[in-house]
């Protein structure tokens, strides 16, 4: 046995590599500080330990041997040892410090600790995680194990050694001794620990055959992972080259290229198995942290949004050839190029349009579900607002309660967006707000940035797939600026809107954006808000006003606040989603961008005129 050959060796100083193997019924044990140079068996925990100094009760062994787990690391000693075993072992002679630590996880994994029935042993781990098993003698380090301590297991990634060592089968010794402890962590009241994974095993690899001598040892099946006992697989292995141990008739000895692999069976998006998805992801401080997200909802919902998203562009595209045909037949023109090849086919159905209005929706359905559930905002400012822009966004130190649970939820209401919420930016990334308003079935963000104490910017993003609208804030008059403020109430009714000038096919589309922020008013409601656009600037007044008395006379009192703003740029994804499509962008720099209107037809607009800042 290894574990005896090595405790003798440095118990009492024996080399020979057969003294174990052989019965000492014949030879003399040589005198010693130890009464006997042979102990009897009770258990593989005290035959592992048996000559580790820790353990030593009395005497004085030939060696100090020591084995300590530590959290995996970096250090010079054990580069060196991985140099060397590389070198000598697999004859790897390329090697460096920074694929040291790729290859053998140095990286820090969020710590959880082992929750024990009892308090543990010194020798054994108290947090799961990735650790170097060091083997020490007389101070040198001459082996290394690379394992990670996981709940149900104990998972051998790697096993490194000083080849000079290689007469005591290293390997055999380390394996046992992870056996040992994760049998040892079990007894000591670690729940559910009980095996040992020993990573890939390849029947035909010499190097890995030794995986083979340790029983009971159970394979995993390669298409289904299911668990079969070892010995049931050997004759599998040895009769194929592709071996399925739940479905034998998937096995082959073709080569990996000619061989057609099964089909795979396709789990569909809105399958239970997506219900509860736990990811990885990197923390700001480098660690790792697990994640629990919802995957069904959302993978369900994407797939139907992207097939009617191609369905209405299909439509739209359909209809505007076809306007394109009946232009060139009413002026006598030659077709355009790219009608020649289909005129025959769009002319056919041509006839049956002549009462088919215009499609109202393109590109998307990103509001679908408008008017028949209440939108739910949450607003929100750049990082390190001034007061004059927590004012504008009326972001108090309290925020929303279901968004952020660290922090109060708000007492004040929005004063233009009914159903919103304010929340303090802090340090939130423009991520973890995305993913909060998601996991909250929240419908719209809005972002209010400013310069040097000034609002000026707005970005309305739409959930859960977009699109993200990009204004320019122009004029900004606080509620507090205007003077009528003091003597009047802000109405909690949802609004009823009105907009003027949005004409175009891209003034529709901004149209929407701002119309679905308002659930629907009731009839008898007495609050109006108003979009009027004029030359693409977009002047925003809530047009609710209520009698206050000045003296004996009665007079209307207007409710801010009002500001005017102009989109720049419509993105097809939210917010955090950088690599989404542009779908509209502003260009200022055109010969005529002073001549056109892009939210109006030109019919419904003046010329632009000079604008001067108020």
């Amino acid at each position: 046995m290894s574990c005896a050959r090595w405790n003798r060796f440095v118990l009492y100083g024996e080399s020979d590599p057969d003294a174990m193997e052989t019965q000492e019924t014949t030879s003399t044990p040589r005198k010693s500080n130890a009464k006997s140079n042979k102990s009897a068996f009770t258990s593989l925990a005290n035959s592992i330990h048996e000559s580790e100094i820790m353990f030593q009760a009395d005497g004085k062994p030939s060696h100090r041997f020591e084995v300590i787990l530590e959290p995996s690391s970096y250090t010079p000693e054990k580069f060196a040892l991985y140099k060397k075993y590389q070198s000598e072992i697999h004859n790897d002679k390329r090697n460096n410090p920074s694929g040291f630590k790729r290859f053998l996880k140095l990286t820090g994994y969020q710590t959880e600790t082992i929750p024990y029935s009892s308090s543990p042993p010194e020798h054994l781990p108290l947090n799961y995680g990735s650790y170097h098993q060091l083997y020490m003698l007389d101070g040198d380090l001459i082996a290394m194990g690379v394992i990670d301590i996981l709940p149900k297991c104990v998972s051998s990634v790697y096993f490194m050694y000083d080849k000079t060592w290689e007469r005591f089968s290293m390997g055999k010794l380390s394996a046992l001794r992870e056996v040992s402890l994760a049998n040892e962590m079990r007894e000591a009241g670690a729940p559910n620990m009980g095996y040992l994974y020993m990573g890939f095993y390849i029947y035909s690899c010499q190097k890995m055959r030794y995986k083979g001598d340790y029983a009971p040892s159970y394979l995993a099946d390669p298409e289904t992972y299911e668990w079969f006992p070892l010995e049931k697989c050997i004759p599998l292995l040895e009769e194929f080259k592709y071996a399925c141990f739940a479905n034998i008739d998937h096995s082959s000895n073709h080569d990996a290229e000619e061989a057609d692999p099964p089909s795979p069976k396709l789990v569909p998006a809105d399958s239970e198995c997506f219900d509860d998805v736990k990811v990885l992801y990197r923390r700001d401080d480098g660690d790792i942290g697990v994640k629990s997200i919802k995957l069904r909802r959302q993978i369900r919902e994407r797939r139907q949004y992207v097939y009617a998203k191609s369905l209405e562009a299909q439509e739209r595209q359909t209809w505007e050839r076809k306007q394109k045909l009946k232009e060139s037949l009413a002026s006598g023109k030659a077709l355009p190029t790219e009608l020649k090849k289909s005129a025959k086919e769009l002319g056919k159905d041509l006839g049956f349009d002549e009462a088919q209005a215009e499609p109202t929706t393109h590109i998307d359905n990103e509001y679908s579900r408008a008017g028949v559930q209440d939108p739910k905002i949450v607003i929100t400012t750049s990082r390190d607002p001034s007061s004059k822009l927590l004012q504008f966004a009326k972001v108090n130190e309290s925020a929303s309660k279901y968004l952020v649970p660290d922090l109060k939820p708000s007492k004040e209401m929005r004063l233009v967006f009914p159903n919103s919420h304010r929340i303090n930016r802090g340090n939130y990334v423009v991520k973890e707000l995305a993913e909060a308003c998601r996991a909250n079935d929240v419908t719209d963000l809005i972002v209010v940035h400013e310069h040097r104490g000034v609002p000026d910017a707005l970005i309305v993003s739409h959930f859960p797939h977009g699109p993200t609208v990009y204004f320019t804030l122009n004029n900004v008059a606080l509620r507090h600026d205007i003077g009528s403020y003091k003597n009047s109430t802000v109405s909690e009714q949802y609004p009823h809107l009105i907009f003027e000038n949005f004409s175009t096919k891209l003034g529709e589309r901004i149209r929407d954006v701002l119309k679905y922020l308002f659930p629907v008013p009731k009839e008898d409601a007495k609050r109006v808000m108003t979009f009027a656009n004029e030359d693409d600037f977009i002047s925003f007044r809530p047009r609710h006003h209520v009698f206050v008395k000045a003296g004996r006379d009665v007079q209307l009192a207007e409710v801010g606040p009002r500001f005017e703003m102009k989109p720049y740029e419509i993105r097809q994804g939210t917010i955090e989603q950088n690599e989404a499509e542009r779908e509209w962008v502003l260009s200022h720099y055109t010969r005529t961008a002073k001549k056109r209107s892009v939210l109006s037809n030109s019919r419904f607009s003046e010329p632009p005129a000079k604008r001067t800042k108020r």
